[in-house]
């Protein structure tokens, strides 16, 4: 699927929004900020912009996903831009982002979607979205601004509509058009993404209790962490996992719930996660990592 939509961010399922977006700046200038249920960073979008959607019956997140920004760095490609798909999940163009992605992975099946940088205002996108400064300072780069391009130079004398048309041509063989009832099904999926509690979380378990910790580090290959972990005489009473890394699995019932009641030590943290494998839940996780990560040893 190919679509547009009103200026908006649009966050990863376990990011801090208010850590990540300048709302103020959003409520001032009309953007949108909402939640999707995929990982990854926070992404600016509006009507010079395409979002690119893929779904496949697959439970091969791997493989799905690096052919298919492989796919959309080749579309580019035929239009003789010298794009390339990073290690990650960003395609370049001369070293400048052009293109976000994220997934979604559910029984058999993965959507793979991200961003298409045509002529989006890089003024809104560089005010709206305040990303952590360890971040940047991983990228080597000093702002949203100076890591982004947009495809419109490239492209001379082709409208976004055309450019729309031609990645329709370029990937789909046939269509489905949406029947009334897809429509009704689609709009009940649609509300709880409203829910304001979905949208900017809530903390309150964590606001209760007067001793707290707070990791903010990343992990090389899994992505940025943003950890506070509330504590009862060295036991974990509650954690908020927040982050850009990409979520395979329910991040609550297998990290965050498996966290209550454990002592922060590593040979406890090792029994409440004995039988699950945390790749699993966020990709690249090794479990002797996040423990590193949950006890300060790296």
């Amino acid at each position: 699927m190919v679509w547009t939509t009103a200026p908006t961010v649009v966050c990863g399922r376990n990011q801090d929004v208010t850590a990540e977006v300048d709302l103020d700046f959003c409520r001032d200038n009309g953007i949108q900020v909402v939640r999707r249920r995929s990982g990854g960073g926070c992404v600016y979008a509006d009507n010079g912009n395409l979002m690119l959607s893929f779904i496949s019956a697959t439970d091969d997140i791997a493989s799905v996903f690096s052919a298919n920004t492989s796919r959309v760095a080749g579309m580019l490609q035929s239009l003789d831009i010298p794009a390339s798909s990073t290690g990650r999940n960003d395609i370049v163009v001369d070293g400048r982002k052009v293109s976000g992605n994220a997934f979604l992975h559910l029984p058999g099946r993965a959507i793979i979607h991200g961003t298409m940088l045509y002529d989006t205002n890089l003024r809104n996108m560089t005010r709206a979205l305040t990303p952590s400064r360890a971040k940047l300072e991983s990228k080597k780069v000093q702002s949203v601004e100076s890591r982004v391009t947009t495809l419109k130079n490239w492209l001379v004398g082709m409208t976004i509509d055309d450019f729309k048309n031609y990645i329709e041509d370029y990937f789909a063989q046939d269509s489905y058009t949406l029947a009334d009832d897809d429509i009704k099904d689609i709009e009940a999926i649609e509300q709880r993404y409203y829910d304001l509690h979905w949208t900017f979380g809530h903390r309150g378990v964590l606001a209760t209790h007067s001793q707290r910790r707070r990791i903010v580090r990343g992990l090389p290959g899994v992505g940025q962490f943003d950890i506070t972990l509330a504590l009862d005489d060295g036991k974990i009473a509650a954690a908020d996992i927040t982050g850009d890394f990409f979520i395979l699995g329910d991040i609550d019932t297998h990290l965050a719930d498996r966290l209550t009641g454990v002592e922060l030590a590593p040979e406890p943290l090792r029994e409440a996660f004995e039988g699950i494998d945390l790749s699993s839940v966020i990709a690249n996780l090794a479990t002797e990592k996040f423990i590193e990560l949950l006890t300060g040893k790296i």
